[in-house]
């Protein structure tokens, strides 16, 4: 048996002492506080308060059983631990027990019983079950002293014995002693876990039939679709089942997630896939459902009917894998952006609104999504708080795996094993027959199964290249008899031909055979559907039978696989090859650029949105393709890609496309944006000069000036200004004075100085106005610098410039119209005073004051 150190043996001695003899010091004077004749009737009095206690949670229901015995007996403290002796010390007598650790002078009795609660609790929560002794020397004097002044001096004396006899005992016994705490403590820790566990699956099934029928008869009110209610149901169903399932383990992270939404509108659960945060999200939506009412709205099922502001109803949004499972590009994100925006919108209308989110680190930083949504808060699987323990470990290798397998021989394995759910779903015998070491090496054996496929000249290596490079939503178990005209044998053709498997044939029933050996070991077969049994498995398909296939890929794959998981080998940067993803030498990127460029002329937007577009000089090497095989009358699938282009901001590409077609190009071939004004939109200086010293920059009811004075581009404002690309100048000055846009302002008045006189004549003081209704003090400086008028004179409103700054509560703005000798009315003071802007009424009256003196001078 190991020794233990010091540090150990001081916990020892504080623990004994703190669960064996201080609760005779507490007792002590619960007994005096609750006499044990009269502690019956005591409790019974304040029955009612106790039972507040235990709906709060401050009481268990074993200790109501200790307090209220039944069958006739009498409690007695004799049985009540030291938390429920202080329980009833601090809410039933006038004896102050806190949780904080006393100040060294108060040695009153509610100090005394504190600093027991508080190196109790200290002592239960210590991880590492270690004290160092210059610590312990200090909780030993405090500690014993509290119990002395307590519980008298024999208790003090039985102190010191059993500090003393722990000093003299053998090493053995020590270790004993030590060995049977950190059993007992995690015995309890794990019967908390369990009861918790137990308790939350009882209320899901104890809610379930009743919330279905809420549901469905909530949806039919709404009038939704009858299809989509099904769809609604039969989604919420799927997560049932598996929630109810034997393979089902309540985590402390499921509990927390609950907790989270409750509290918080924007949720998101992230975790790497494989760490079980779909199965989270299900378990806590639908514990939303059927244990507070909240209608759930799977993503894809979002009806405007939802959305309706005067409903209120109670709704929680899923949104499984919101970004994706690869890194989402600029493209990505402007659609993000959108789905964004409609959230908050929706949240803002309907506070009892709710979004559940899942996320993986691969995809998008945290960082950018609390850059546009602040409020959003993480639940992250793998932080400290909330990665699976060692208790909830052991049960899913105990629920997902046969009962023969000894998993965790090795508790360390277990502990490091970020997939664990996923890897208990996808171990099988095939593999290998220890399941640690698929744990440590899951990626390297189902390679190496792969491998052994093509080397055996196997089917099923065909089968899952077909599946990888023809695509799941293509590849169906069905192969007709027929085999001349149909598109998937061509493609099967390139990839035998391509794999360089001495067979150059494989019959029908050979394929199908293929199929049903990968089925539930790398292939989910749902009727004549086929798809990768897990992301994970795809994952290890494309690096370890991509890069043999290539010409294929490159030729017959949707294009949706060459973005996210093709790359130029020249190119590849650890920002766009954080998934895995087939790499390609310098001899494939005619072919693969060729591929692009076809795709362009489906008029596929996506292409100039590729990740792969944020590096310069793929930008070039593409251009440089484009300079070889684009024609005049090429122009017509790159309309709708110059807008993008322009959006993006890849410079490159729009200079090349303008300088091109420039005799061609017209600003009446865009629709609802143009280049140049989707520039000026996101604020792409470079891009608006090229294309206002273009023939595609001249359209001057597009926007575009309204957009940069909008969003503040004071550069790209002054450049449209300097070329008089404009519509309605005097509009958007007063855009720019409601605003704040000061530096605009300034431009305005600098360069069009006749401009303030045409706005007084069509908006008179509204210029002004506006700036003060929304506190843009220094706008406001510059238009009185201009002479701007402060007066209504040609209106009896009572809403001028001064009654608007006063209503708002900006004294400064006020100093400033006062200053200009902005008159002042009776409506000036009165609505100051009704908003509780005293310090602008004192200003007014004394200003009003000063004035009433001045004229009486003069007289």
């Amino acid at each position: 048996m190991e020794g233990i150190s010091e540090d150990e043996k001081n916990f020892i001695i504080l623990q004994l002492v703190l669960t064996g003899i201080s609760p005779l010091a507490v007792r002590k004077i619960f007994d005096k506080e609750f006499h044990p004749v009269c502690l019956k009737s005591s409790l019974n009095k304040e029955f009612g308060k106790i039972n507040q206690l235990k709906n709060r949670g401050v009481l268990n229901q074993a200790q109501m059983d200790l307090l209220f015995p039944k069958g006739g007996i009498e409690p007695t403290s004799t049985k009540f631990d030291i938390s429920l002796m202080l329980c009833l010390l601090r809410n039933f007598t006038e004896i102050d027990v806190h949780d904080l650790i006393p100040q060294p002078n108060d040695t009153s009795i509610a100090a005394d019983l504190s600093r027991i609660k508080y190196y109790r609790n200290k002592c239960s929560h210590v991880y590492e079950s270690k004290l160092a002794t210059e610590s312990f020397r200090l909780i030993w004097i405090d500690l014993t002293k509290a119990i002395e002044r307590l519980g008298g001096a024999n208790l003090y004396k039985e102190c010191l014995t059993l500090k003393h006899k722990l000093e003299k005992s053998g090493e053995r016994i020590i270790c004993e002693i030590f060995n049977e705490m950190q059993i007992s403590k995690k015995e309890i820790e794990d019967i908390k876990e369990e009861m918790l566990r137990l308790k939350e699956k009882h209320s899901l099934e104890v809610d379930l039939a009743r919330a279905e029928q809420q549901e469905e008869a909530e949806l039919e009110r709404l009038h939704i679709r009858k299809d989509e209610i099904k769809y609604n149901a039969e989604i919420k169903r799927k997560w049932r089942e598996k929630l109810n399932s034997k393979t089902f383990v309540l985590s402390k992270a499921a509990m927390q997630a609950l907790e989270t939404i409750l509290h918080n509108q924007f949720v998101v659960v992230s975790g790497i896939s494989g760490s079980g945060k779909s199965t989270v999200v299900h378990h806590t939506a639908l514990r939303m459902s059927e244990s507070h009412g909240y209608l759930v709205v799977p993503r894809g099922n979002i009806s405007q009917v939802y959305l309706r502001e005067d409903t209120g109803l109670k709704i929680i949004y899923v949104m499984d894998d919101l970004f994706g499972n690869v890194s989402i590009s600029d493209y990505d994100l402007f659609d993000l952006n959108w789905i964004f925006d409609n959230m908050k919108f929706i949240a803002a209308r309907n506070p009892n609104c709710k979004f559940l989110i899942t996320c993986r680190p691969n995809t998008i930083s945290m960082s950018k999504i609390k850059d546009v949504l602040p409020s959003i808060v993480e639940c992250n699987l793998h932080s400290p708080e909330l990665t699976l323990t060692l208790n909830e470990r052991r049960k899913i290798c105990d629920l997902y795996l046969p009962e023969e397998i000894i998993v965790y021989q090795n508790d360390h394995i277990l502990l490091q094993t970020e997939q664990l759910p996923l890897l208990c779903t996808l171990y099988k015998k095939h593999f290998c027959n220890s399941v640690q070491d698929f744990f440590l090496n899951a990626d390297e054996i189902i390679t190496s199964k792969i491998q052994a496929m093509r080397e055996s000249e196997s089917p099923s290596y065909i089968c899952l290249a077909m599946l990888l490079i023809y695509g799941e939503d293509n590849t169906l178990l069905r192969l007709d008899e027929s085999v001349t005209l149909e598109h998937k044998y061509i493609v099967l053709n390139s990839i035998i031909s391509e794999s360089r498997i001495k067979r150059t044939t494989f019959s029908r029933k050979m394929i199908l055979a293929g199929w049903e050996a990968l089925e539930g070991t790398y292939v989910r077969i749902d009727g004549v559907r086929l798809s990768f049994i897990h992301d994970k498995i795809y994952d290890i398909a494309v690096s370890c039978i991509g890069g043999r296939f290539i010409n294929s890929i490159l030729k017959y794959a949707e294009y949706s696989f060459i973005e996210s998981r093709v790359r130029l080998e020249l190119f590849a940067t650890p920002e766009n090859t954080q998934n895995a993803c087939v790499i390609l030498n310098q001899t494939y990127i005619e072919t693969f650029f060729a591929r692009l460029l076809k795709e362009v002329k489906r008029y596929n937007d996506r292409v100039f949105g590729n990740i792969q577009n944020k590096d310069q000089c793929y930008r070039k090497a593409f251009i440089n393709h484009l300079k070889h095989h684009l024609t005049d009358s090429d122009l017509k699938y790159f309309i709708p890609q110059l807008v993008l282009l322009c959006k993006l901001g890849y410079q490159e590409f729009v200079s090349y496309i303008v300088e091109k077609w420039k005799k061609q190009l017209r600003t009446t071939q865009f629709k609802s944006e143009t280049p140049l004004s989707v520039a000026c939109s996101m604020g792409h200086f470079n891009i608006a000069k090229l294309l206002v010293e273009s023939s595609i920059g001249k359209d001057v009811t597009d926007g575009s000036i309204n957009r940069a004075c909008q969003k503040g581009y004071t550069n790209i404002f002054e450049l449209l200004l300097k070329h008089g690309i404009y519509f309605d100048l005097i509009k958007c000055f007063v855009d720019a004075c409601e605003n704040g846009q000061a530096e605009i302002v300034e431009l305005f008045l600098g360069k069009k100085p006749k401009l303030l006189k045409s706005s007084l004549c069509c908006y008179g003081i509204v210029p002004l106005s506006s700036a003060c209704t929304n506190g843009h003090e220094e706008v406001v400086d510059i238009l009185l610098r201009h002479n701007v008028l402060v007066n209504n004179n040609n209106n009896s409103s009572a809403y001028t410039p001064l009654y608007l700054a006063s209503m708002k509560g900006n004294l400064n703005i006020v100093k400033l119209l006062l200053n200009a000798d902005a008159k002042i009315s009776v409506h000036d003071i009165m609505v100051a005073e009704w908003n509780d802007h005293e310090d602008i009424s004192k200003c007014l009256r004394r200003h009003l004051s000063l004035q009433s003196g001045n004229v009486q001078n003069r007289a």
